[in-house]
């Protein structure tokens, strides 16, 4: 298959550093020696991809953003991010949520939003990852 010949990237956009540490740790358990960059500030994650934009088609990128931190929240950030890559980019990009919100109105709007491809609940884990691999 085609998604199994390409390289994987993860972005994971938290302002917990245990949970950063943390996921990185697991999805190291399941992708093995793929590139994983670890933000605590979404405004560096942007200016990360606005530098390295997902464009190699044999390259996809998964982004995990937390929806609850200060400086920018994760709406905010997908917001912002729209402007930042071209619906080619997006072609390369599977963005997942990670949240501990049991927000209804969070979910709903998270389940609406066309960039969004799925939820993972926190702490994350292996069988969690995998299905969105």
């Amino acid at each position: 298959m085609e998604s199994q010949s390409k390289s994987l990237h993860f972005l994971i956009i938290d302002d917990d550093s245990v949970f950063l540490f943390l996921a990185k740790k697991t999805l190291e358990k399941v992708t093995g020696d793929t590139l994983i960059a670890t933000f605590k500030n979404p405004t560096d994650a942007l200016l990360h991809i606005e530098q390295n934009p997902p464009a190699d088609p044999n390259t996809h990128t998964y982004i995990l953003l937390d929806i609850h931190m200060p400086i920018m929240n994760g709406f905010e950030f997908l917001d912002k991010l729209k402007n930042i890559l071209t619906a080619e980019n997006l072609k390369n990009v599977t963005i997942i949520i990670v949240t501990v919100s049991l927000d209804e109105n969070d979910l709903n709007k998270l389940r609406d939003h066309y960039l969004v491809k799925g939820l993972l609940a926190k702490p994350i884990d292996i069988e969690g990852i995998k299905k969105f691999l």
